[in-house]
């Protein structure tokens, strides 16, 4: 967990620890740390982004929206 302290995550650090010592696997472990640190990202993201331009956030909002629907496209129908 070292990497984490690093990276100035103590608490999810802590977590980490806390975490292997009960056992966890180490794939459901790595999802679960990886999780929670997109997620403590999500607040010093939506701050840089209201600092954008509104034209750069359209850009990026249509971006995503065009992402989401090529994956949809891609996605094998469920039979009916």
């Amino acid at each position: 967990m070292s990497w984490l302290l690093r990276r100035g995550a103590q608490r999810l650090a802590e977590y980490a620890e806390s975490l292997t010592m009960g056992g966890m696997p180490l794939l459901r472990l790595h999802r679960e740390i990886g999780a929670r640190w997109r997620r403590s990202l999500i607040p010093a993201r939506l701050v840089r982004r209201t600092e954008e331009p509104e034209v750069t956030r359209r850009q990026e909002a249509r971006a995503v929206v065009a992402r989401f629907a090529g994956r949809l496209r891609k996605a094998p129908e469920e039979p009916t």
